[in-house]
């Protein structure tokens, strides 16, 4: 009798565990990790800092069907993404490919995907990972659009969510050509 209690009890274990929505985002403060040589490209007005474990996004990632696959609908899992205002999205996920198959295929390491929120009807997102970070930019008729980009060059681990609005960039393109 002890048997089957531990072999329940295990297995509501595991299933538990399957289950959670593990969040792959932490916010962080940024004094926690910044240091004055890092160097940043984009520095909007007002931003949330996050550190984001690559290896729990990888295991999400990896269980995302692909774009108008029979399992694009049913089996899409479910990702956190951090929004501007501090709080979390929960976004169904595919992958989404943009490259042309053969150029996908000489880079592998750089994956394109789409998201939709379940909460919100009018949110779509849209994001990519490489070696070179995590890139999102969240759409949404409730709130502004909200992008999530490296904190700074070389830092992988560590990102910036900010609303669009907040982010002037210094330099205006100025096309000499007209």
């Amino acid at each position: 009798m002890k048997k089957i209690y531990l072999s329940i009890f295990a297995g509501l274990m595991v299933i538990s565990l399957f289950s959670q929505n593990s969040n792959p985002w932490k916010a962080v403060q940024e004094s926690s990790f910044a240091k004055s040589d890092m160097l940043r490209t984009i520095v909007p007005d007002k931003y949330q800092t996050f550190l984001l474990d690559l290896q729990a996004l990888d295991i999400i990632l990896k269980k995302a069907p692909m774009r108008f696959s029979a399992q694009a609908k049913s089996q899409a899992p479910l990702l956190a993404l951090p929004l501007a205002d501090g709080q979390f999205g929960e976004f169904r996920i595919i992958e989404a490919p943009v490259m042309h198959p053969e150029l996908a295929a000489k880079y592998p390491d750089i994956k394109t995907y789409a998201g939709w929120s379940e909460k919100d009807p009018t949110a779509y997102a849209r994001f990519g990972i490489s070696p070179k970070g995590f890139h999102a930019m969240i759409l949404s008729a409730r709130h502004n659009t909200v992008f999530i980009d490296v904190y700074a060059t070389g830092q992988p681990q560590y990102y910036i969510c900010y609303f669009k609005k907040d982010f002037h960039k210094d330099d205006p393109f100025t096309c000499y050509f007209d």
